[in-house]
């Protein structure tokens, strides 16, 4: 699975496992006459992870008190 989001000029790729993707992507690329002048890999840290599957980052989640809940829930399935 992966997604491609033009920013500013350039592109952003997102994909699992990027240290194996990212070569046969650029041969891909430059296979069908594309000019790639920048590359680089980034993990994400875990506030971008939380905002990607929740569109929520981790500080606007405190601050609503969602972690609270959360917690709470995590904690009453655990006892049960």
């Amino acid at each position: 699975m992966f997604s491609v989001k033009k920013e500013d000029g350039s592109y952003r790729v997102k994909v699992l496992n990027g240290e194996t993707v990212t070569a046969p992507l650029l041969q891909e690329i430059s296979k069908n006459g594309g000019k790639v002048t920048y590359v680089t890999l980034e993990r994400p840290n875990m506030d971008q992870v939380f905002l990607e599957y929740t569109g929520k980052s981790l500080r606007d989640a405190e601050q609503a008190g969602s972690f609270d809940k959360m917690a709470a829930s995590r904690q009453m399935r655990r006892s049960s």
